[in-house]
């Protein structure tokens, strides 16, 4: 093992910035967390806008699923704009067990 020889840092002076924080940063970080750590729970009625789905997606041109183009157990909420165009008015109104194209 080599030696090494630390000098002296008794010296060297360190500053540090004051860090401001708003009421509304607080507040996002808390929301997320939130929606991070949330439970989720089955209801009966038909999704809406902020639920969150288990959706099983496949893509087809001509008919014909696309090869890698399926995708089950996704969970999605509905509004947040994450996946493919369209999504959330497809998946909007339907109940569990639901189809849409």
């Amino acid at each position: 093992r080599p030696e090494i020889e630390i000098p002296d840092y008794s010296g060297i002076e360190v500053t540090v910035d004051a860090l401001e924080v708003t009421d509304e940063e607080v507040e996002k970080a808390v929301e997320q967390l939130r929606e991070r750590f949330a439970s989720t729970n089955p209801v009966e009625r038909a999704a809406v806008d902020g639920d969150v789905v288990t959706i099983d997606l496949e893509a087809k041109v001509d008919g014909e699923v696309l090869e890698d183009g399926v995708a089950a157990g996704v969970s999605y909420t509905i509004g947040s704009g994450e996946l493919l165009d369209g999504i959330d008015e497809a998946v909007t109104g339907l109940e569990a067990g639901g189809e849409a194209t």
